[in-house]
């Protein structure tokens, strides 16, 4: 019998896993997230940095501070999409590599983030993703994201988010998706379902490849124990039309590809009730509502509703043949679909009121 070398031995026990990180002109907060990545105790990685076309001397600073880092530049912005897409293309074309896990910028993981997060992966064949848990980085105590939850008009927002962490989600089992700013794909997964829409080009871009990959059978688990402590939006800059109109957007994008057509036909009920429950919810200070409300006036904020919901329509053929070609290779019944909203959604009174 013929032993196996260490090096082929660790491998086995230690699948390789490629990380992506996407950069535009966020050089500060990048040396960070770099040197807690680099640090993993996870043996088996490689580290891809995506520029989208900086200014302010990021890539320089990665080549002569990380010179282990791989650099992919762009030459433009291509958004979180585009940019995520870009390397993972790269990393699937190492046949080693059996996972990728994306993380952001501003983002910080602890020491065995990565190892977590593999380990989880492992124990499931069917989890083609793996969720982290997002705290915020000022206080490191309270939630961002342990995972995704789903609202019937397409709406998605971060399960857990501003809650304070008492364990309260270390036991949970499955989530509907991972927030991308921290969270491991399966390459069987990603090969099969497909990469990001780069026509999101930011936001909601993850909710939408996690509903295809349910739609074809796959599951997402969270990995409490990966830890990573995340600087929200420094990239979008928070509260703004710009993101305000991506998301509203991009919520009808997922909604029309991917949902049951009775959610379709009643979507238009239910975004009204929330949008009403919104209208409510943004004379309270401290909801993410009055923080769009505060910084945008009330008739620009409708303003850039109406722009979002025409920018949605404008290619409806290109979107219903998107549709066409999720819904004909689903492999779920409408029954498990049912199920998914009563086991990942809340109450939209609940929702914004965060």
């Amino acid at each position: 019998m013929v032993e196996q070398s260490p090096l082929v031995e660790r491998s086995v026990k230690h699948p390789k896993v490629s990380v992506v990180i996407v950069n535009w002109n966020g050089r500060e907060v990048l040396r960070e997230c770099l040197a807690a990545v680099c640090a993993q105790c996870y043996p088996n990685f490689h580290v891809i940095v995506v520029d989208n076309g900086s200014t302010d001397g990021s890539v320089a600073c990665v080549r002569e501070q990380f010179p282990e880092v791989e650099v992919l530049e762009l030459g433009d912005n291509r958004g979180f999409a585009g940019g995520n897409n870009a390397g993972i293309q790269k990393a699937l074309a190492d046949a080693e590599v059996e996972y990728v896990a994306l993380l952001n910028n501003d983002a910080t993981a602890a020491d065995c983030w990565l190892k977590e997060l593999v380990n989880q992966a492992e124990k499931n064949a069917r989890a083609g993703m793996v969720a982290s848990k997002l705290l915020y980085a000022d206080g490191r105590n309270t939630i961002n994201s342990v995972g995704t939850t789903i609202l019937k008009d397409g709406f998605a927002t971060h399960l857990g988010g501003k809650e304070v962490d008492r364990g309260q989600y270390d036991n949970v089992e499955q989530v509907f998706a991972p927030c991308a700013a921290a969270a491991l794909y399966r390459r069987a997964m990603l090969e099969e379902v497909g990469l990001f829409d780069e026509d999101f080009f930011a936001y909601c871009e993850d909710v939408d490849l996690a509903w295809r990959a349910r739609l074809m059978g796959w599951d997402c688990v969270l990995s409490p124990k990966a830890l990573v402590y995340h600087v929200r939006s420094v990239t979008s800059r928070g509260y703004s039309e710009f993101k305000l109109f991506q998301i509203e957007r991009n919520r009808l994008w997922v909604l029309v590809k991917n949902y049951p057509l009775r959610n379709l036909m009643l979507s238009p009920l239910y975004t009204l009730y929330r949008l009403l429950l919104m209208y409510r919810a943004s004379a309270h200070r401290g909801t993410e509502v009055s923080e769009y409300s505060e910084n945008i006036p009330l008739h620009r904020i409708a303003f850039v509703l109406l722009k979002a919901w025409m920018s949605a329509t404008m290619d409806i053929f290109g979107l219903l043949k998107k549709r066409r070609r999720i819904q004909s290779s689903k492999r779920v019944s409408p029954h498990q679909i049912a199920q998914w909203f009563d086991q990942y959604s809340a109450p939209m009174r609940e929702v914004v009121r965060r």
